[in-house]
């Protein structure tokens, strides 16, 4: 057998010293018969899959190497895009206008014991307040749906993607500002229009800020080095070289430990080969490190921000009655809005404006938008494992959500909507998220845990939270009856299930083409907002037909326990080569020739 493996049904060639040597020949990942003649090409195909990327030629550059201020202005933006202002004060005061304009409008005929609830009138018929926010919340995850399939379908394509982030981000600050002059409960029909803007654009904002963190990941100056080594050892191994390979699946720990260890340091020895398992593992540490420690100093972040306003809002004196409430409530909104300002500004200035995919030949963005969404639906057939994963987020992001919209109803109202309540458990709940995420990174660094073993425990630790709200159905004792419970409830859930937020989108980067990420979050992002529509309907419909406010959690231990399921079958190492033989036929199918595409950087752009 030649020591470099020839691409099925061509003439064997000598290694090429040209660019070309940079990129790998996709067509041979097909021939999945072939492949299984000797663990030499199948250790070579797994090579080839890790390489595989769709991204314009030039992308492998210099100048597009993931810089330290770059990674940490991408981390600070998070900062501001946590949320504070649009998706969680926005939303209290959103529905404490409408409580209150609700009972203003029942002259103490509802809203008491033993009293029908309070209604407004809204979209043709009288409506309760519960029900106008699920509608709000429908009606704008329709929105989003179809602003994810369109922007998602083009955003992959040229160089004017962060252009897509920036329009989002101006929206969801304006609004943010806008909430300063709706402080009145008469203009709830206002705030319904700001609430529905504001939480499209900030979900658009946390999706494609998201989708950029892989690429960060893949232009790491050690993931270029172990690029670059990948190929060039891949492609000179010997059978026995590629047996060996095989082996390192078996590595203890300590010696991918190791490896990693020496990948750094550039070490080019027979004993510090790279081996696809263990660039494999390199790339795993890699994105799971910028997740991890992007929502770790988000958290930080937001405790100071939290810290401030919770002495605004004592020097306001919000707490003196329901006036000081609601204006304070928007002075909240619009103060997190400021802070997003300040934390947008870095990345917007500092982030490389890295190449996508090439356009197709004799198309626009507007023509290559729908091109990509056909081929993108035709072939992901072939991205099982991919798919395992979509269905199995939509089931638990759908349990999860939905517990915490449940808790988050009692937590309102056992605090009865007091800002200083709210701002104090989001402060314990952030802080023990801070911990929580950070804990979890440095116990998978430290063991080099792959990400679906973290997952796991993540996963566990919510079907406990799910199973304590579940007792609450039997008991007033338990079950997130008390305010030391949600204060508990708060530490819990940052500990230990907050790190989802970190490990489902790595898992989501672990299992999409690259090159492919805006299409593949937005996808993704679909799903999670169609589950976290549907999911409310159901647990609303429950309670109101049981009266029980816990009643729902029958419904959400079941679906997140029956989602576990689709873990089993998952396959990350089987993910990569379908992921490759995906970017093969959108190539084949778009017709763009192999010089188009980079799949790996050349070694001119690493020297």
């Amino acid at each position: 057998m030649s020591s470099t493996p020839t691409a099925q049904g061509e003439a064997p060639t000598a290694p090429s010293a040209t660019a070309d040597d940079d990129r790998i020949s996709l067509p041979r990942l097909s021939d999945g018969a072939s492949s299984q003649r000797s663990g030499s090409t199948g250790s070579k195909q797994y090579a080839e899959a890790l390489l595989a990327n769709g991204q314009e030629a030039d992308a492998s550059e210099s100048r597009f190497v993931t810089s330290r201020t770059e990674l940490w202005a991408f981390y600070i933006y998070y900062i501001g895009n946590s949320g504070l202002a649009p998706f969680n004060f926005a939303p209290s005061q959103f529905q404490n206008l409408l409580y209150l304009q609700a009972t203003n409008l029942g002259a103490g005929m509802c809203g008491n014991d033993g009293q029908p609830d309070c209604r407004l009138r809204f979209a043709g018929k009288e409506r309760t307040v519960e029900s106008i926010v699920l509608l709000c919340n429908g009606l704008s995850f329709a929105i989003q749906a179809v602003l994810f399939l369109v922007i998602g379908s083009f955003a992959d394509y040229g160089r004017n993607r962060p252009y897509i982030l920036v329009a989002s981000t101006v929206v969801a600050i304006a609004v943010s500002f806008a909430w300063l002059g709706v402080t009145d409960p008469e203009q709830w029909q206002t705030a319904i229009g700001l609430y529905m803007v504001g939480i499209i654009t900030y979900q658009l904002c946390l999706s494609y800020w998201t989708a950029a963190f892989p690429g960060l990941a893949r232009d790491l100056p050690h993931m270029r080095d172990a690029r670059a080594r990948l190929l060039n050892d891949s492609n000179a191994a010997s059978p026995k070289a590629d047996a060996d390979s095989a082996d390192d699946k078996g590595e203890t720990p300590a010696a991918e430990h190791a490896a990693e260890t020496e990948a750094k340091a550039g070490a080019h020895s027979n004993d510090g080969r790279m081996t696809a398992d263990k660039y494999s593992l390199l790339e795993t540490m890699a994105i799971n490190r910028i997740s991890n420690i992007a929502f770790a100093v988000c958290s930080v972040g937001e405790l100071v921000v939290l810290a401030v306003i919770q002495g605004m809002l004592y020097g306001i004196h919000a707490d003196r009655d329901t006036i000081s409430n609601t204006k304070a409530l928007s002075a909240v909104v619009a103060f997190g809005a400021g802070v997003w300002v300040l934390c947008a500004i870095p990345w917007f200035v500092l982030e490389k404006r890295r190449p996508g995919q090439p356009l197709p030949p004799g198309t626009n963005y507007v023509t290559a938008a729908a091109k990509q969404a056909y081929l993108a639906a035709k072939h992901l057939r072939h991205l099982r494992q991919t798919l395992i994963y979509l269905v199995f987020y939509f089931l638990f992001s759908d349990a999860l959500n939905t517990s915490v919209t449940v808790i988050s109803t009692i937590q309102n109202q056992v605090v009865s909507f007091s800002t200083t309540k709210l701002n104090l458990l989001l402060i314990v709940g952030i802080a023990a998220q801070a911990v929580g995420i950070y804990g979890f990174w440095l116990i998978q660094k430290r063991w080099q845990l792959s990400t679906l073993f973290m997952f796991g425990w993540v996963i566990f630790f919510t079907l406990l939270l799910q199973g304590w709200g579940f007792i609450g159905i039997f008991t007033q004792r338990f079950g997130f009856h008390h305010v030391w419970e949600i204060y508990c409830y708060q530490a819990f859930y940052g500990l230990f299930v907050c790190p989802w937020y970190a490990y489902s989108q790595t898992m989501i980067a672990e299992v999409t083409p690259k090159s492919y990420e805006f299409l593949f979050f937005s996808l993704f992002s679909l799903v999670g907002k169609t589950s976290a529509f549907i999911g409310p309907f159901v647990t609303q419909a429950i309670a109101d037909d049981t009266g029980n406010a816990s009643s729902p959690f029958y419904f959400l231990l079941a679906l997140s326990l029956s989602s576990c399921f689709l873990l089993w079958p998952l396959d990350i190492k089987k993910s990569k080569i379908e992921q490759a033989r995906f970017i093969e036929h959108e190539a084949k199918d778009k017709h763009l020739d192999a010089a188009e595409i980079a799949v790996a950087p050349s070694a001119a752009a690493n020297a």
